[in-house]
């Protein structure tokens, strides 16, 4: 049963759908919208319409009543959900996505409120019957959190003291402590380290990762390597062995949360767990080659970035273009992590 339904009986409360369905760091940057509608609209029944496997990082937020599983890759998926959002009878719909689909989905719950980008992409914004202008050159929390300021300027959604946090499903943060005790790690000291990406052009070598690593495992605290199915191989040379290493760690988005959260600190290239990191409060540092840290860094954390050595601003565009030439990336010495790891988590890593 969501938590709309054991709601107690009274007068109607409004109906609210977020659409953000992914990527899984795009939908972690999300929880900020979230907190401010729930703040904006305190008596509101609010639902998020997410990747069924995301689900699990957004379902204990104490802001969301449900959320709407999409099924992207499975037959007949999209009709099932056409004919949800229409019996949900939703009074607004905050697309904060921008896409076709997530246009389309917002065109099905004909909710008499449809809100969106009015510069949103692949003619999304065509579903919608309140568009904003927002500027595009901000961080994506804050691009969100304007759009929702347009359109709730009444209301008074606080974009200067957002609130980005998540949170951890109990039998999750359970499972997680049980396998820190089995590895002999503690919560709150290790350091969590996630050298992949779904793009090669993002990824530090990871020959440079084996350095850090070992370094870091050197200190006693721990290493605990974040790396999702099929990516074994990828971190294999990361572990311990002939020489210090860290201890691989794998298991669902629920399950990465508890971990992440857990840390003492967390490492990453420019990918989800970096931001699941901030959103859980937790020390990081955002390894950035060809993507720009003032649209899609760890949020309100300039501190936290390390970037080539002598990158130019033109450098940080296409990077779908670069697939999995990480020339950028190898710009990135491997003192300047170090360096920067001491600066941001000195308790964790010192």
């Amino acid at each position: 049963m969501s938590r709309s339904e054991s709601a107690p009986s009274g007068p109607q409360r409004p109906r609210v759908l977020l659409i953000r369905p992914s990527a899984l760091g795009d939908v972690a940057k999300t929880a900020a919208s979230l907190a401010a509608i729930r703040r904006a609209m305190p008596d509101a029944v609010i639902h998020w319409l997410v990747s069924r496997p995301f689900a699990p990082l957004i379902a204990p937020h104490p802001a969301l009543d449900e959320a709407v599983p999409f099924d992207r890759r499975k037959a007949g998926s999209w009709a099932g959900l056409i004919r949800r959002l229409h019996r949900a009878r939703y009074d607004a719909v905050y697309d904060l996505q921008g896409l076709l689909r997530s246009g389309l989905f917002t065109a099905a719950t004909r909710a008499k409120v449809r809100v969106g980008f009015a510069d949103a992409r692949e003619g999304a914004a065509w579903f919608y019957n309140r568009k904003h202008e927002v500027p595009q050159r901000q961080n994506a929390v804050d691009r969100m959190l304007g759009l929702l300021s347009a359109e709730l300027a009444d209301q008074g959604v606080d974009t200067a003291h957002p609130d980005p946090r998540l949170y951890v499903a109990k039998d999750e943060c359970d499972a997680h402590r049980a396998w820190l005790a089995e590895q002999g790690l503690d919560a709150g000291r290790y350091a969590a380290v996630a050298p992949t990406a779904k793009w090669g052009c993002k990824r530090w070598p990871m020959e440079r990762w084996r350095v850090i690593v070992r370094r870091l495992a050197e200190t006693g605290r721990g290493v605990v390597v974040v790396a999702g199915p099929g990516e074994e191989d990828q971190v294999r040379s990361l572990l311990g062995g002939s020489e210090p290493g860290g201890t691989l760690w794998q298991g669902g988005v629920g399950a990465m949360a508890a971990c992440l959260a857990d840390a003492g600190v967390v490492l990453a290239n420019d990918s989800a767990a970096l931001h699941i990191g901030v959103a859980f409060d937790r020390p990081v540092v955002g390894l950035y080659g060809p993507t720009d840290p003032a649209l899609v860094g760890p949020y309100r954390r300039p501190e936290a970035v390390v970037q080539p050595e002598g990158l130019s601003p033109g450098e940080m565009v296409g990077y779908r273009d670069r697939q999995d030439d990480d020339a950028l990336m190898r710009r990135i010495p491997i003192d300047a992590v170090w360096a920067r790891l001491h600066a941001v988590a000195p308790d964790a890593v010192g």
